[in-house]
């Protein structure tokens, strides 16, 4: 392995540690937060790598996640024109970088803008393990087995936290 390989492999063990913690959070603005810090790994791995099709749709998931950040910080909603606007670059960076029929799968990416512009944790949640469901299956047909991982540990990590929260709210409406 070459230095640079070795530099994205530290990014890629952080985004993996980041994309666990994520769904734990009981606040939006720690979800969302962690998120950012995952993708801001995720880009700087793919650009060790020279995998600049990564990149940039890293870059699309920072922009947006920053978008919302912003918002929250607020305490406001992105209005609906900023996430039609969202999904928008979302799907021209995919377009624009289109491989194959398999690419489609990236399109789940969808269903998280949209479960990070609203405002209940578990619909995010939902919408991540979505997402990942996606993501896992692109990643298993291209080979990218360390990403098929990570999304195995978002869903796991979405799954526990809608698990763990659901108990909580069920014990504060008893």
């Amino acid at each position: 392995m070459n230095t640079n390989q070795i530099i994205a492999q530290c990014f890629g063990v952080a985004m993996i540690i980041l994309c666990a913690i994520a769904p734990q959070f009981k606040k939006k603005m720690g979800f969302i937060s962690c998120w950012f810090l995952a993708n801001i790994c995720s880009f700087s791995m793919f650009w060790f790598l020279s995998a600049y099709a990564g990149a940039f749709s890293a870059i699309s998931t920072i922009i947006r996640l920053a978008i919302f950040i912003y918002y929250e910080s607020k305490q406001k909603i992105v209005p609906r024109y900023g996430l039609i606007g969202l999904i928008l670059l979302h799907s021209v960076v995919i377009c624009w970088n289109f491989e194959n029929i398999y690419s489609l799968f990236l399109f789940f990416g969808v269903a998280n803008i949209y479960g990070q512009w609203r405002k209940e944790l578990k619909i995010t949640r939902i919408c991540a393990i979505i997402t990942s469901a996606g993501f896992f299956l692109y990643s298993m047909i291209n080979g990218a087995y360390s990403g098929a991982m990570n999304e195995i540990i978002i869903i796991t990590s979405a799954c526990i936290a809608l698990y763990r929260f659901r108990e909580l709210n069920n014990k504060k409406a008893a």
